[in-house]
């Protein structure tokens, strides 16, 4: 049993190494960063909606309260002359005072509520940030082992590239040998060989001259 367990784990081992040899990093992260920002862009029009009603609620607070405000003037106003419909305009200013407190209450729920949303998305912004920053140094860095195995494999892979550039070099003096060099006599330009020949017996004859002198001078001092 436990060799099985063994070979078992053996297999599953080597599973996982070829499944994290074949699979493509960037292509995950990407797709990962697609679904991240798509989430992000939902989370902020549902952070919008809940900014606009909470504008809303606000708008509707001030509303409430200049109407409490309203009632309580008529009420005050209308009641020396009309006692009934001074309390009227106070219950009706009273009901309006207690809708403000219930629209307060919202106001504060909806904003502790606006507030982690806001949060929540500002983290969720930077955490693709960072991703975004993860990936692309992952990149340079991948980049870069990659060159490197690539010069590795060029140095110490079997082939050597020094000694292609030698053969390269070989291959290259046996073509020139073949055409002939520049400097080659065979090469040469027939008037140029002429006037080389012409320059050689002229020094030639300067010197024989020069030899001659000296002999004829070293008689006539004997």
């Amino acid at each position: 049993m436990s060799i099985l367990k063994r070979l078992s784990t053996s297999v599953l081992s080597r599973v996982d190494r070829l499944v994290c040899d074949i699979e493509d990093h960037d292509a995950i992260v990407e797709s990962a960063l697609k679904d991240v920002r798509r989430n992000s862009a939902h989370a902020k029009v549902r952070l919008a909606r809940v900014q606009a009603d909470g504008k809303c609620l606000v708008d509707r607070l001030e509303k409430l309260r200049d109407s409490e405000r309203l009632w309580r003037e008529r009420a005050v106003r209308s009641a020396g002359a009309d006692r009934e419909a001074a309390l009227e305009c106070t219950r009706r200013g009273r009901e309006c005072g207690a809708n403000a407190k219930r629209v307060e209450s919202a106001i504060t729920e909806h904003a502790a509520m606006e507030t982690r949303l806001a949060k929540q998305v500002a983290k969720l912004d930077r955490r693709v940030e960072k991703v975004q920053e993860q990936r692309n140094l992952m990149r340079s860095r991948q980049s870069t082992a990659e060159a490197l195995r690539t010069l590795q494999s060029i140095d110490y892979g079997g082939f050597n590239v020094e000694d292609t550039f030698e053969r390269w070099e070989v291959t290259i003096a046996e073509a020139e040998q073949e055409i002939g060099s520049p400097t080659d006599p065979m090469t040469m330009d027939h008037l140029e060989q002429r006037f080389i020949d012409q320059e050689t017996r002229a020094d030639l004859e300067n010197e024989l001259d020069g030899w001659l002198a000296n002999d004829r001078d070293a008689g006539h001092e004997e």
